[in-house]
């Protein structure tokens, strides 16, 4: 392999090294992102919760309607929470060891 070969052979693998962390950059940060979502919403579904001894609030289709709302939100932040747990230790996982390999076998 001549000294340009070698040359641009190393400068693709660095450019992919570094794609890859930038990825992996973006997957963090979107799961920081999803976390902090689903916490705001699971709070806003407990703000507006009723009293417990409310009956007002069981009598009313308006009210069990909102009740149902509140519900599904807080259902909803669930599911975000799943995304960022998914994100965190499927992807990230995977692309933390991938770099890893490509740093070995580019040092090799």
């Amino acid at each position: 392999m001549s000294p340009d070969q070698f040359d641009n052979l190393e400068k693709h693998t660095q450019w992919g090294i570094e794609f890859v962390e930038r990825y992996t950059k973006f997957v963090k940060e979107r799961s920081e992102i999803e976390i902090s979502y689903a916490k705001q919403i699971r709070n806003l579904s407990k703000k507006y919760q009723p009293k417990k001894n409310s009956k007002e609030d069981e009598e009313y289709t308006s009210c069990r309607a909102f009740l149902s709302t509140l519900n599904e939100l807080n259902d909803y932040a669930g599911q975000h929470e799943v995304i960022a747990e998914n994100l965190t230790s499927q992807i990230i996982c995977e692309l933390t060891r991938f770099v890893q390999e490509l740093k070995a076998e580019r040092k090799s």
